[in-house]
């Protein structure tokens, strides 16, 4: 037997069933005894699936004797894993570059995982196969819904040791579901979310419309109750992209009537959330306009806006300066953010307040690991959008790959976008990795027009 057919094959598969672990159990798995982070037991999961995966990888390599595709992503892409590599062995803080603060876990090997989950979902996985990994992301992204909208509503289907330690009993204050945090959540179902509604709009086959729009209807509810408007902020704005593409390609008159009943229950779900959620939501979108407002009348007292989000990062730009080169390293925000007692009384309302993350993902890149992989990172997010942008007006939008080129970027982009406001988490962030591998996959196939049906 061909040694090709039966390494060859089996290494897909297997690579197929690691990345489908990551888009299900990795994201509902909860330690509900842990009262101080309950969600570290995601990142055994990371590590196990990035070294198993960067070994199919070279095991694919080896076996197959294939030139690797000439992507030219991947020298930023490699350039910023060495930097972070570098800025981890520079660092001072040794303690903490390689495994994360913590509460945070976010170090140097675990943005090292991240990498290697985007080429194993770029370079190992068929295209027949892709839609397995986004029929298992999305099933168990409504599951995650629907424990964040049962805790919205005071039911707490999971042990909430760690809320308890939080916010005490009042399970209304927050919602974490299996993922850590709010906007956490937020930023996960933005990116979802933008991939469920194209595939619902461009799919023709009635047993995965239902399945796209019941996925839809629950993701959305979940985003609404997140209460998290940078989330909100991305998907809106990627629904207005993701229009102008349907206008521009004259779609529109095709699609409408799906729109039209997205639209529909769309607005009943946030009417009805709104009436029934104690003015949670009401409050949260009266914060908003108020925000906006002190921006547009340039109030003094700017630093508390975004839940101090513009004093974090007022006070994170200078650091950009000291450790421009390798940063201070990954996940060390904690021990070179300036503290200041009266300061974080006067804006968090809490003197005891752990600033560990600079709430924007930019930012939080430069200051730990440094300008040159800020670069880096950037470069790589730009040669994929612009990748994107050139066959994006040239897809046929009712062909399965071609929509689904479509809603990964645009789940991407929903990412990115928040990402201005958020920060990177275990819990998140190797969906995000993988979606960008998996939009690789495709486009290289379909600028290559290559069929593997």
């Amino acid at each position: 037997m061909n040694k090709i057919k039966v390494y060859g094959k089996d290494i897909e598969d297997i690579g197929l069933i690691f990345l489908c672990i990551l888009s299900s159990f990795f994201l509902i798995v909860y330690n509900g005894n842990n009262i101080l982070f309950p969600f570290a037991c995601k990142s055994p999961i990371l590590y196990i699936t990035a070294v198993s995966l960067i070994f199919l990888l070279y095991l694919k390599y080896i076996v197959e004797k294939k030139k690797s595709i000439k992507n030219i992503a991947n020298i930023p892409i490699l350039v910023y894993a060495g930097l972070i590599i570098i800025s981890s062995i520079v660092s001072k803080h040794q303690d903490l570059v390689y495994w994360g603060f913590p509460q945070r876990l976010e170090g140097c090997f675990a943005l090292l995982s991240y990498i290697i989950v985007y080429f194993a979902a770029f370079y190992l996985i068929k295209r027949k196969k892709l839609y397995s990994i986004i029929y298992v992301l999305l099933a168990f992204i409504s599951i995650v819904s629907i424990i964040g909208i049962l805790e919205f509503y005071g039911l707490s289907p999971l042990n909430q040791s760690f809320k308890i330690i939080r916010v005490g009993n009042n399970f209304k204050a927050a919602i974490y579901s299996t993922i850590g945090n709010q906007n956490f959540i937020g930023s996960l179902l933005s990116l979802c979310l933008m991939v469920s509604i194209i595939l619902f709009v461009s799919w023709k086959n009635k047993f995965q419309k239902l399945f796209f729009f019941m996925t839809s209807v629950f993701i959305y509810s979940c985003l609404i109750v997140t209460r998290t408007r940078s989330a909100w902020l991305a998907t809106i704005s990627c629904v207005i992209i993701f229009l102008f593409f349907l206008i521009k390609k004259k779609y529109i008159k095709i699609v409408w009537k799906k729109l039209l009943v997205l639209a529909m229950v769309f607005l009943i779900i946030t009417f009805f959330i709104t009436i029934t959620s104690e003015g949670r939501i009401a409050s949260k979108f009266f914060a908003l306009i108020k925000d906006v407002k002190r921006i547009e009348l340039a109030s003094e007292n700017m630093d508390s806006l975004g839940s101090g989000r513009i004093y974090i990062w007022k006070n994170t730009i200078p650091l950009l300066k000291e450790y421009f080169l390798f940063g201070s390293g990954p996940d060390t925000f904690s021990r070179v953010f300036p503290y200041n007692e009266e300061e974080y009384l006067k804006i968090f309302g809490d003197s005891y307040v752990l600033v560990d993350k600079a709430h924007n993902e930019f930012l939080q890149i430069g200051v730990t690991t440094g300008i040159p992989s800020l670069l880096a990172y950037l470069l790589f997010i730009a040669v994929i959008i612009f990748k994107n942008g050139k066959i994006i007006f040239k897809l046929d939008f009712f062909n399965k790959y071609d929509s689904l080129i479509l809603a990964s970027i645009m789940g991407c982009i929903a990412y990115l976008i928040q990402s201005f406001f958020n920060i990177s988490v275990v819990s998140v962030a190797p969906i995000y990795w993988m979606m960008l591998g998996i939009n690789q996959n495709l486009v290289f196939k379909y600028l290559d027009s290559y069929n593997e049906d």
